[in-house]
């Protein structure tokens, strides 16, 4: 989805067709993809931080 706004816009700045070549579902493709990215970086920031805890912990247990 990316790959295909990006060749669009590059495109028109080369004087190729306009923006509004850039259909309203790449841009929402778009926004699935970053919406799945944002929740993937969510969830590791979560094990992340379990995973620190756990060794906080394992560090005082000792």
């Amino acid at each position: 989805a990316l790959n295909a706004i990006k060749a669009t816009m590059k495109l028109a700045l080369i004087g190729g067709p306009s923006l509004s070549a850039v259909t309203s579902n790449q841009y929402l493709e778009l926004c699935r993809s970053v919406h799945k990215l944002f929740f993937q970086l969510l969830q590791i920031t979560d094990k992340f931080d379990e995973m620190v805890k756990s060794v906080v912990n394992a560090s005082v247990v000792q």
